[in-house]
């Protein structure tokens, strides 16, 4: 049996850390057959135990866990529109792909991984894209790719994460001591990537040997996603569930 695909993108930090540790203890036993799995292993678990630590860190702090989602809401968004206009250079249509390797050039000058970074660096680059895509003749690309929901997404992502931040900034807060969660959980997934990839051709290579630990993983992999996935689920049926606020009354000026 292959080993499944393992969605890691749609974990947070907290399945991502839970993934790790139920992996290595799954395949722990079979370190000892292959030595570069050991290895593997050995550096993931240190980079479990430095996000557990974060974590519980982070859950000590005021607004701590606020700033994280809206950190990771906003990295999310930026994410997935450079992906978006990444794509759409290669559209059949040459107007589409032509304002989309406008917006990329920009994009990488700003930086494609400015979503990994500080939370102010973060801000300052997102505040100057915003900038030089408002300018011509990026708005004219924007409006061809059929972007400016996502954009307009991506600034009220950014504004809710200042606004947090400037609370923080208020109550005096030690910023420097709040853990980036997303520098240590980014490099986790790259590790689950990696390690699933290895065990896949450590299976194709000698299946008898390590389909066992693949039907393991496979179980794993799948409760995982699954809970993912509800978790997803229940957060946008909570979001659609949400009541309109409710209408005042005009003021009446007094005579």
């Amino acid at each position: 049996m292959a080993v499944k695909s393992f969605p890691v993108s749609i974990l947070i930090a907290e399945e991502c850390a839970e993934a790790g540790v139920r992996i290595n203890t799954a395949l722990s036993p079979y370190a000892a057959s292959d030595t570069n799995l050991g290895r593997l292993l050995v550096a993931m678990s240190t980079i479990v135990n430095d996000l557990h630590r974060a974590l519980t860190l982070s859950r000590k702090k005021p607004l701590t866990q606020e700033i994280l989602e809206k950190d990771a809401a906003r990295g999310r968004i930026y994410g997935n529109l450079v992906k978006f206009i990444r794509g759409e250079q290669s559209h059949h249509l040459p107007e589409k792909a032509q304002a989309a390797s406008l917006l990329y050039g920009i994009l990488k000058q700003h930086g494609l991984g400015i979503h990994h970074g500080s939370y102010a660096v973060e801000s300052t680059r997102l505040r100057g894209l915003f900038v030089d895509f408002d300018l011509s003749p990026q708005k004219e690309a924007v409006v061809t790719l059929g972007i400016e929901e996502a954009i307009s997404e991506l600034k009220k992502a950014e504004e809710e994460f200042s606004a947090v931040h400037r609370q923080l900034i208020d109550t005096k807060a030690d910023i420097e001591e709040i853990p980036t969660i997303s520098e240590i959980t980014d490099p986790l997934r790259v590790y689950l990537r990696t390690l699933l990839c290895y065990l896949s051709g450590l299976e194709l290579a000698d299946p008898a040997t390590w389909a066992d630990a693949v039907n393991e993983i496979n179980e794993i992999t799948t409760e995982l996603t699954a809970q993912a996935r509800s978790r997803k689920t229940r957060r946008k049926n909570d979001e659609e569930e949400e009541p309109p606020p409710e209408e005042k009354p005009p003021v009446e000026n007094p005579q």
